[in-house]
């Protein structure tokens, strides 16, 4: 299970998270301290294959991220009619 996740720094600033549920330590590789990079990631992970199921979202990005599911799924779906 993947976990997206949010926490802050020591002046209240979000850090985004990308990390296995049963990782506990913060591995900086998988930190983003801007929103977009962090979004596109999650996108680049969806394309790669990531479904509902294999993650948790804690972040505030529950629609963005659902939007990126959508355009997928379409796209295939697009493809699939070819």
């Amino acid at each position: 299970m993947i976990v997206l996740d949010v926490i802050n720094d020591a002046v209240g600033q979000d850090i985004f998270w990308i990390h296995k549920h049963t990782e506990k330590s913060i591995d900086p590789e998988q930190l983003y301290t801007c929103q977009y990079d962090f979004l596109e990631e999650v996108r680049s992970m969806i394309e790669g294959g990531l479904v509902r199921e294999d993650y948790t979202n804690y972040t505030e990005f529950e629609d963005e991220i659902e939007e990126m599911h959508q355009e997928f799924e379409n796209e295939i779906i697009y493809l699939m009619c070819k």
